[in-house]
């Protein structure tokens, strides 16, 4: 990844990976409250849309402004998955296969962002990839392939996931580790 101060002295890329991961990681965890029974998935939808757009804004300020193809890529694998969720969710949509499928190329995609990370020396964020490869792949399975004895251990990893997440957003937020 690549390092940029702002006038303020932040590291742009702990803000531009810190922000998005923060939110991702509470809505993993309210994801996993909806198939837990917990909430309302249509109640939820406003915080699954607005960490969309918050991801897509990170991903093209890195297309636009850092010239980084590849950080775009990485990122819009999240900002389209929110985006994704909340339509699904806010029009009640019964049949969300199609997202199931795209969660399986994301797995693909990640797999290969995990590893390129893995061989820069970005354990953490290694680590955080191979998490998000997991509760990408329980996705899949739940929504493409309809197999409901994975929605109990898609809750787990939810909560799980969601919470490392959002932990690793606060540290990488506050400086308190790198990548």
């Amino acid at each position: 990844m690549r390092t940029r101060k702002t006038q303020w002295g932040e590291n742009l890329v702990a803000l531009l990976l810190g922000l998005p991961a923060l939110y991702i990681g509470m809505t993993i965890m309210i994801i996993g409250l909806v198939l837990h029974g917990k909430a309302d998935a249509k109640d939820a939808s406003i915080l699954v849309l607005l960490t969309g757009i918050l991801s897509s804004a990170v991903a093209f300020y890195n297309w636009l402004a850092l010239g980084a193809p590849e950080l775009t890529a990485q990122t819009l694998l999240f900002g389209f998955t929110y985006l994704w969720t909340f339509a699904n969710w806010y029009r009640g949509a019964k049949d969300t296969r199609g997202e199931g499928w795209y969660c399986f190329f994301v797995v693909l995609a990640a797999t290969v962002f995990a590893i390129v990370t893995f061989h820069g020396g970005m354990l953490i964020l290694g680590i955080n990839y191979i998490t998000w490869i997991i509760a990408w792949f329980i996705f899949w399975v739940v929504m493409a392939l309809q197999k409901a004895w994975a929605v109990k251990p898609t809750i787990a990893i939810c909560y799980v996931v969601g919470a490392f997440l959002f932990i690793n957003g606060l540290a990488w937020l506050l400086g308190w580790w790198g990548f």
